[in-house]
């Protein structure tokens, strides 16, 4: 299963205040972020990198049997630097579609 790191492993990603706000304000905790970053894909959009962990992602854990159910909708904004700009539950895809359109 591949594993995604935004920041390249070079360094944590820094979560910005408004991250951690919204976290808080959506009940994402740290670990969810935590696990979204390592478990997600990378797509590249609009200056961003989205970590998105959707079905597919899930389905791959359980073969290797691993249950991140509880990750599947998590979407991870990161500036090209890696660092987290905000945090989001979506099980469509629909802003990451609008996000591609413009970049």
């Amino acid at each position: 299963m591949k594993h995604t790191h935004v920041s390249g492993g070079r360094r944590a990603p820094i979560v910005t205040a408004h991250a951690r706000t919204r976290m808080s304000q959506r009940a994402i905790r740290p670990e969810i972020l935590r696990l979204a970053m390592i478990f997600g894909r990378e797509v590249h959009a609009a200056n961003a990198v989205f970590v998105v962990v959707g079905r597919r992602e899930v389905s791959e854990a359980r073969v290797d049997g691993i249950d991140i159910n509880d990750l599947e909708g998590i979407h991870v904004v990161c500036s090209r630097g890696g660092d987290v700009i905000t945090v989001y539950r979506d099980r469509t895809l629909r802003a990451l579609h609008r996000a591609r359109r413009v970049a």
